[in-house]
């Protein structure tokens, strides 16, 4: 392409009347335009300081859709016991008409191999064990557009339930208790 010297393009991209480009003329790798059709206009003038003249090109006007992001949120129990089964089910939204094409959890958490990749609307694991389980949930529309977020499930230890009695008693005699287990934050104990 021939550029003329002197040339000095500007560019710009309106918004609701607002220029997003920075004062340096640069789009960036960022788009920050809202969704919706947004549009990109191109101006050039050429200067000729020699003939004290600058002349304008036609403007250009290019428009482009942009799709907006995913809002990446779950439904399920973040603390549980030990035993009992992880069950986090996606509840993103993202405007119509776009839709949620696909929802990927990376996990990592004991008896897990490092950063697992489970693909689908739900994640669950059956009886865990305890430990923390760190998760990252992305989620991808139908137009392409991803976001991630993180979170973590929790799931705490079973407290022990042990004693010890003596092999033989008598009708009358005291019982004596020995506690061996561990009731944990709970700190109560009942015999039946």
């Amino acid at each position: 392409a021939y550029a003329a010297p002197g040339a000095n393009p500007v560019w710009t991209w309106i918004e609701g009347g607002v220029n997003l480009i920075d004062a340096g003329g640069n789009l960036g790798t960022t788009v920050t335009a809202g969704p919706g059709i947004q549009s990109v206009r191109l101006s050039v003038d050429a200067d000729y300081p020699a003939e004290g003249l600058t002349c304008p090109a036609t403007p250009a006007l290019e428009s482009v859709a942009v799709s907006p992001l995913p809002v990446v949120n779950f439904a399920g129990a973040t603390t549980l016991c030990a035993g009992d089964n992880i069950n986090i089910a996606d509840a993103s939204t993202v405007p119509a008409p776009a839709s949620i094409a696909s929802v990927q959890w990376e996990v990592d958490g004991p008896g897990l191999p490092p950063l697992a990749l489970f693909i689908g609307p739900t994640f669950a694991q059956f009886g865990p064990a305890a430990g923390v389980y760190d998760l990252v949930q992305t989620v991808t529309t139908s137009d392409g557009c991803s976001a991630s977020d993180a979170f973590t499930v929790s799931v705490v230890a079973l407290p022990d339930a042990g004693f010890n009695l003596p092999a033989q008693l008598c009708q009358g005699d005291v019982v004596p208790l020995d506690l061996t287990g561990t009731p944990g934050d709970v700190g109560t104990w009942q015999l039946d």
